[in-house]
């Protein structure tokens, strides 16, 4: 079911494994406004720079209350990766498990959340991350390594990894899981997964593939 969509004017704007992307995520792209299914079936707008002011004005006054909001043809990772968030909320059993007896208001347990819904960004790091915290980076590192026992790079790619598991067991592309799960480089993503999990995404996919079949 389509939750919201993208308006754009300029039908290349996306690549197409980006596009693939979106199809997989249920987000609709939408080309000058020329819709093909009802906006019932929309709750949310992101309207990527828009040329023609009439036709937004026109657009606004019809849509129904339903939410919006533009961003600048610049800020193409910025409409890719909030619409990558919006979909990423569904966090996975073995992650309620990690958490299972930590304090609901504690530093490191919404640290845990906050990453676990921002998988998909490839700018984390221990310093942003323990600034949205409002924790110093040595003290977050703490944590991890008091609460946890492991270090926090190595937590972040063992979910990352995690989450590239699951997505590929679902039929997702190697390049898609790459980017979903916060890694650009696609090479770098293969060795890293090959690295931790002895075999590389693809083969993986296709054992997984096999035993289901």
């Amino acid at each position: 079911m389509v939750s919201f969509a993208v308006i754009i004017d300029e039908e290349h704007f996306f690549t197409p494994i980006e596009k693939e992307i979106f199809y997989t995520k249920n987000i609709l792209i939408v080309n000058d406004y020329k819709f093909e299914v009802p906006l019932i079936k929309i709750n949310l707008f992101i309207i990527v720079d828009p040329s023609s002011i009439e036709k937004l004005e026109k657009f606004v006054r019809e849509k129904h209350d339903i939410p919006y909001f533009i961003v600048n043809k610049s800020e193409k990772l910025r409409v890719i990766s909030y619409s990558l968030m919006l979909n990423n909320m569904v966090r996975t059993n073995d992650f309620m498990e990690l958490t299972e007896g930590l304090p609901t208001d504690s530093n490191l347990h919404q640290c845990l959340i906050f990453l676990e819904d921002n998988l998909w960004d490839s700018g984390l790091n221990l310093k942003n991350v323990a600034d949205e915290v409002h924790l110093s980076s040595v003290h977050l590192s703490r944590l991890f390594s008091k609460k946890l026992g492991i270090g926090f790079k190595k937590y972040l790619i063992s979910r990352r990894l995690q989450k590239a598991k699951i997505l590929l067991k679902n039929g997702k592309s190697v390049s898609s899981t790459s980017f979903e799960v916060g890694f650009s480089d696609l090479a770098y993503f293969s060795y890293v997964f090959k690295k931790e999990i002895g075999v590389s995404p693809s083969a993986f996919q296709n054992q997984t593939i096999d035993i289901g079949g």
